[in-house]
């Protein structure tokens, strides 16, 4: 795999973001540097103490391979979160990956009518609240979930990704 990282370094929060060369050249995925944005808004928001995220955008197969291996669900999901608690040398937390499936989200985008940036923003969001601990296995849980991604959604712009359009 050809794996190709581009890492934003600010004083509180690392994000590096990397995904198999081939993906560069497909039209509608937005630009590295919104994914570094909407990790970084997210940690911001949620007042995450310093800390390292990778976000790792992936085909349907590797999706497919992960879903399986760790869910045991078959088939791709949008996004799966790998929480990890270590510190790095640098004193930042390692809170984990974000993987993001780029033709599932895409595809999803297109059937929820929403813009695919609002959507990635949304799954970026999303993974960064199950790094930091937040769940919605539960209808509390879901709901306290949903407010807060809705919440830092807003500060970006973006609408409400659970209102229907």
């Amino acid at each position: 795999m050809n794996l190709n990282p581009e890492s934003e370094i600010s004083q509180e929060h690392q994000i590096e973001v990397v995904w198999d060369a081939g993906f560069e050249a497909v039209e509608g995925l937005p630009a590295r540097s919104l994914f570094v944005d909407w990790a970084l808004q997210a940690l911001r928001h949620l007042g995450c103490q310093p800390s390292e995220v990778c976000i790792k955008i992936v085909s349907g197969e590797e999706m497919s391979h992960l879903n399986n291996h760790y869910r045991h669900q078959s088939g791709p999901t949008n996004v799966l979160s790998f929480p990890s608690q270590t510190n790095s040398e640098e004193g930042r937390r390692l809170i984990g990956d974000i993987a993001l499936c780029a033709d599932v989200v895409r595809a999803e985008a297109e059937q929820q009518d929403k813009s695919v940036n609002a959507h990635f923003a949304h799954m970026v969001v999303h993974g960064v609240l199950h790094l930091s601990g937040y769940e919605h296995q539960e209808n509390q849980q879901a709901t306290q979930m949903e407010q807060i991604e809705t919440a830092i959604l807003r500060t970006m712009g973006f609408p409400d990704p659970y209102r229907a359009l």
